[in-house]
């Protein structure tokens, strides 16, 4: 599981995590198991919002929810359910997404348990991943 911020300023009005999902096995993985989550805070109540910017499979093969949640860092997380089949040594690529308020508000991204500022595009084990719900990447807040 690979990870970049695309907006690393510490207050912004979007979060753009860009995840990437790495087959590092010898065997092909079907997605349609696979979720993906992105913790952070909410920093306000107000209704959030997804857009999917750009996925090399295409924005179609991601279904997006958000969940509340009472982790250290997280009162919130993002969910990504993924599909496809990831060959052995492949990848999803980046991709690339926004979170937003319906009222523009900041979010505070310093208090966000996935949050790594100016960080390349890297394995980050504040994002975590599950197969068919067991957890197999990263750990929770």
């Amino acid at each position: 599981m690979n990870y970049r911020d695309a907006n690393p300023l510490p207050l912004a009005t979007q979060l753009m995590p860009q995840i990437e999902v790495v087959n590092t096995g010898s065997t092909p993985i079907d997605l349609a198991g696979v979720t993906v989550r992105y913790w952070f805070t909410e920093d306000g109540n107000s209704a959030l919002k997804y857009t999917c910017t750009y996925a090399a499979g295409g924005c179609g093969s991601i279904t997006a929810t958000f969940a509340q949640t009472g982790g250290h860092n997280a009162d919130h997380y993002l969910q990504l359910q993924l599909s496809g089949t990831l060959a052995p040594g492949a990848s999803t690529g980046l991709i690339q997404q926004q979170i937003n308020k319906a009222n523009i508000s900041i979010f505070d991204q310093t208090n966000d348990y996935s949050y790594g500022a100016n960080m390349a595009t890297q394995p980050w084990t504040h994002i975590t991943a599950y197969s068919n719900g067991h957890l197999i990447w990263g750990s929770e807040p």
